[in-house]
């Protein structure tokens, strides 16, 4: 496909006598991200990163692109054709001596004038005069081979109210005429779609993730012009723009306007975002203020409306990535999750704040049928209970007018004589419900218990073995890893306990399973009593539990 799309992309370079053509990460307005419509690199060559350059010549392809897409990049570009070239590597060269050398002596470099900024197009043009070369740059000759390109974008646009914004359109537009009479402009065009964003009081959604209208704007003493995609001129919109006496013109012919702009006007731009053929088609006799927009420094002053909202937006997401945290805490090893299936969970908690009311609504925990606690007190009376009703509830059997459900423990229960579990008269089944209790010398040190099915009688004789051979605390006790015996040779293993010890064991002849879902391996809680009287008590990480004090 890339390969293809290369011989295609070669036949219009000759037909133009083309000999370079590069292609950046870039739109018309030098955004930092740009819409699909845009992504002409990424078509060209496969890779699918934020950040990079391809340049093309008659018999080589390469890309550019940083240290965070190494790895990305020389996936993608795999049999394309394409070489990946690692920028600030050692003996790998720059853009610009890469194209000193691939230009040749009287050749053509081409690029589309609109996506590489006035800048770096006048680097671009003294590198080729070196070479007593010429630019191309009036057409996207990746456009003329891109079949199935993406319109360009044009999401529904809101306006920031004051109780947003803090400062109307009006005031804005006064500040930046203001600066522009200190800058002896009389013309002032604007292409950042960030800028014209905050001048403006209006939001769109033009590229993901970042709430801007595909549009540019141009500012005389008199006017402003907003050159935008009339699909986006809503009734309300055009009400609000009337209302701040600003008129709309169709977003392609702000090129037109510009070479309009009679000699002898004074034009205030920044050449680091304008783009190349924007800067070109002005008249020779224009003078250009080339500065950084003003509206640059006005957003960077934070009114004090923006500083309130900018706290309340904290405050908002703090509370949805806290719930977040606690979430990820709670079942991380429990639930199975992915990066992304996280991150779903996060936008999913994100979406429940807004400025309207909602009903609150259960989420879904892990769902389990018994309770383990224990207490202590000062005189030394100590209580270990666990109570389980068993298949969440229990025997499904309520007594009548108490809304209690009986437990269902019994289940386990065996029809085969053989059995030692065989259910007979007077006979109590096997059950897994084991509160335990730790005496030295006959002396009571504390109560615990490790719940969790058949794990139990497992997770007590860890637990009791770290406590004892291992000289753990209580907490300690209950963090450490867990084993658990399936049946035969095979074991489970919490990933925690490392690679070495399952190799050891399976070198023993075990059949060793590493295991994430650590709710499995027990649920415990401890107390202990010191020879001095003071307790100390431990709860279990892999689910919900808390220690109290009074």
């Amino acid at each position: 496909m890339i390969p293809e799309r290369l011989s295609r992309l070669r036949r219009e370079m000759e037909q133009r006598r083309i000999d370079v053509y590069v292609v950046p990460t870039a739109d018309f307005h030098e955004s930092e991200y740009v819409g699909a419509h845009f992504k002409a690199r990424s078509y060209i060559t496969g890779f699918t990163g934020s950040a990079g350059t391809a340049i093309i010549t008659m018999t080589e392809a390469g890309l550019w692109t940083d240290a965070r897409y190494f790895l990305q990049a020389k996936h993608q570009l795999e049999n394309t054709g394409v070489t990946l070239y690692r920028m600030g590597e050692e003996g790998v060269p720059t853009i610009m001596e890469y194209l000193r050398s691939a230009l040749p002596e009287g050749g053509t470099l081409g690029f589309d004038g609109r996506v590489i900024n006035a800048r770096l197009g006048a680097e671009f043009l003294a590198l080729a005069e070196e070479k007593n070369a010429k630019l191309a740059v009036g057409e996207d000759l990746v456009g003329i081979i891109w079949d199935d390109r993406p319109e360009l974008p044009h999401a529904p646009v809101r306006i920031l109210t004051a109780e947003y914004s803090g400062r109307s359109t009006a005031d804005k537009l006064a500040d930046v005429r203001a600066e522009m009479k200190k800058q002896g402009a009389s013309v002032h065009l604007l292409t950042s779609l960030y800028d014209i964003a905050w001048l403006l009081n209006v939001r769109g959604g033009d590229i993901d993730y970042v709430p801007v209208v595909l549009s540019y704007l141009a500012l005389t003493e008199e006017q402003c012009l907003w050159f935008v995609q009339d699909a986006v001129l809503t009734d309300e919109l055009r009400a609000y723009l009337a209302e701040n006496r600003i008129e709309t013109r169709p977003y392609e012919s702000f090129y037109d306007y510009a070479a309009a702009i009679p000699a002898g006007e004074t034009v205030l731009l920044d050449k680091g975002v304008c783009n190349y053929r924007l800067v070109s088609e002005l008249c020779e006799g224009v003078e250009i203020v080339d500065e950084t927009n003003p509206s640059v420094l006005m957003k960077s002053i934070k009114n004090e409306t923006e500083q309130k909202n900018t706290v309340n937006a904290h405050i908002k997401d703090g509370v949805a990535v806290t719930k977040f945290i606690y979430w990820l805490k709670k079942n991380i090893g429990k639930t199975p999750m992915t990066e992304l299936s996280a991150s779903d969970y996060l936008a999913a908690r994100r979406a429940l704040i807004t400025d309207r009311a909602l009903e609150p609504r259960a989420g879904d925990p892990h769902c389990g049928g018994t309770i383990y606690l224990c207490t202590a007190d000062r005189e030394g009376n100590m209580v270990s209970f666990i109570q389980s009703n068993y298949t969440t509830f229990g025997a499904g059997v309520a007594v009548p007018g108490t809304g209690i459900s009986l437990q269902n423990r019994g289940a386990n229960f065996s029809l085969d004589p053989a059995s030692d579990n065989c259910l007979a008269g007077g006979k109590r089944s096997y059950h897994t419900i084991i509160p335990g209790f730790l005496l030295r010398d006959g002396a009571a040190v504390g109560p615990f218990g490790v719940m969790g099915a058949f794990m139990q009688p497992q997770g007590q004789t860890e637990v009791l073995v770290n406590t004892l051979d291992y000289h753990m605390n209580p907490q300690e006790a209950l963090d450490a890893p867990r084993i658990q015996w399936i049946g035969g040779r095979r074991l489970e293993l919490e990933r925690e306990a490392g690679e070495a010890i399952a190799d050891e064991l399976r070198a023993m002849g075990h059949e060793v399973t590493v295991v994430d879902d650590r709710i499995s391996m027990g649920r415990g809680q401890i107390i202990w009593r010191g020879e001095d009287g003071v307790y100390t008590a431990g709860t279990e990480p892999r689910c919900d539990g808390a220690v109290a004090a009074w």
